[in-house]
């Protein structure tokens, strides 16, 4: 017990220092550092607001129970969402060939590297969340009751975010194109879930199938507990749950069948 509560802990500290030093290498070098974090997110989501709200004159409405809510809060959290998935999926396909010194002349914890690209991605996402909340206690004078709720909400969308970066970076060792098709599906989730329109707008024969997509419920339900005050869909939040409880051990599982080829392929 011993023995594996000593490795436990050192490869916890061996992942922890791992994601530290990417966050740290992304920000070196540049003047406002860190600064960026937080500057990213929010340009971002100004220039779609002015695109949307401006030029198509998107609007939004209000929220599921008619409580108004910020186009741009809105359209933020929709956006750190979306790039949470395209930092993991985009960097998880060619992880392995990335550090391929680890597999061939190391012992390493190979399995501790999606861990480091999804923590990578919370950490970039969790500037702009904080933005939102401030954003919206300025905006509507309080802090939602409901936004603790957040954590069921943010907890399993990392399980299939790090479910994601297992397969991934395992087949990209064996399939060098993955890469492509990553980039195809990360421009596609974008559009094919309610960041930048509400849901009510889809036409209902296409909505219960955009339901479906874990990125639409994980997007909605947090603007429902951040943003509009309601608690989460508690059914869409089990289908969630459920996903991901199922999909990361089938993930790990195939990342360990897969790594005792890595050496010869690489």
């Amino acid at each position: 017990m011993t023995s594996w509560g000593d490795h436990l802990r050192r490869t916890t500290e061996l992942t922890l220092r791992l994601t530290m030093r990417d966050f740290e290498a992304r920000y070196r070098g540049s003047i406002l550092g860190v600064g960026w974090a937080f500057l990213t997110p929010l340009l971002t989501a100004l220039i779609f607001t002015f695109v949307f709200s401006s030029v198509f004159q998107a609007r939004w409405g209000t929220g599921r129970d008619g409580v108004d809510a910020n186009f741009t809060l809105i359209l933020l959290v929709g956006v750190l969402l979306h790039s949470m998935l395209a930092e993991t999926l985009n960097r998880a396909a060619g992880l392995i060939l990335a550090h391929s010194s680890y597999v061939k002349k190391v012992v390493f914890p190979l399995g501790t590297l999606p861990v480091v690209v999804v923590l990578g991605a919370l950490i970039t996402a969790a500037f702009g969340l904080l933005i939102v909340i401030l954003g919206h206690a300025l905006y509507s004078g309080r802090v939602e009751a409901t936004a603790p709720l957040f954590i069921l909400i943010i907890i399993p969308y990392l399980l299939l975010l790090l479910a994601s970066a297992y397969v991934l970076s395992a087949l990209g060792v064996y399939l060098r194109d993955i890469g492509q098709i990553v980039s195809f599906v990360v421009t596609a989730s974008m559009f094919l879930t309610p960041i930048f329109y509400p849901i009510s707008s889809v036409p209902p024969s296409f909505r219960t199938l955009m339901q479906l997509n874990p990125l639409t419920i994980v997007v909605e339900e947090t603007r429902s507990v951040l943003l509009f005050g309601q608690a989460p869909n508690w059914q869409a939040l089990a289908f969630l749950w459920m996903g991901a409880l199922v999909a990361l051990p089938a993930a790990i599982w195939v990342f360990n069948r897969l790594r005792a080829g890595f050496a010869d392929v690489l």
